[in-house]
């Protein structure tokens, strides 16, 4: 019985040892090349040194104070511009998202017909809230996210479609979108109004008012 046990112990003993050593060498690669040379890719790291990646890089959101289009060649502008600033303004379909520098409304101007009341808004993009001023056809609309300054370019079309029929006679009457002047031309809100276009034309509450601001 001893002797059984002891036999057991050895052959044991000899199979840790050779498992030991197979995996040794199964692990172990010798260098394809002397050094420094085919060193791993250096990682992606917070240091202040320029990294170049080949492949693809994906994030779900990706920061920067700046954006270079590079030809390739250490990293140096296509053109010699870098984008450095950008616009404040910008969204989409609520979400305050979307396009930097352009927001968007499309509104129902009947749906607030007293002062003070807030208008139904279709869709929109950096657009907090469109709300009716004391005058028939005269509307503010409020901005989400500021412009930085109010040189921005205000663009937009109004129409009146009665009964929802817009072959009616009363229906696509001619109307004009305008700003009502600089002074109401704010960084967080722009004032509007529609006006029925006649030989004498008269401000009126129109249904559909679609507007697009461009600016920083």
């Amino acid at each position: 019985m001893k002797s059984f046990i002891q036999i057991s112990k050895t052959v044991l003993i000899a199979l840790v040892v050779v498992l030991g050593v197979s995996y040794v060498q199964a692990e172990w690669n010798n260098p394809t090349s002397a050094p420094t040379n085919n060193n791993a890719p250096t990682p992606i790291n917070v240091s202040n040194s320029q990294q170049d990646k080949a492949g693809k890089l994906t994030a779900s959101v990706l920061g920067a104070d700046s954006l270079c289009l590079t030809n390739g060649t250490n990293g140096t502008s296509a053109d010699g511009k870098c984008v450095t600033d950008w616009g404040t303004g910008g969204g989409d379909n609520n979400s305050n998202s979307g396009i930097q520098g352009i927001t968007t409304v499309n509104f129902d101007g009947t749906s607030c017909p007293n002062e003070g009341d807030s208008c139904t808004i279709r869709s929109s993009s950096n657009v907090s809230s469109v709300i009716k001023e004391e005058n028939i056809g005269k509307y503010t609309i409020n901005f989400t996210q500021p412009f930085s300054n109010n040189d921005y370019v205000v663009s937009g079309a109004s129409s009146m479609t009665y009964n929802d029929d817009p072959y009616s006679a009363y229906s696509n009457r001619g109307m004009s979108l305008e700003i009502r002047g600089l002074s109401l031309m704010y960084t967080d809100k722009v004032s509007i109004k529609t006006v029925y276009i006649h030989s004498n034309p008269t401000p009126g509450d129109s249904n559909i008012v679609t507007v697009m601001i461009v600016g920083e």
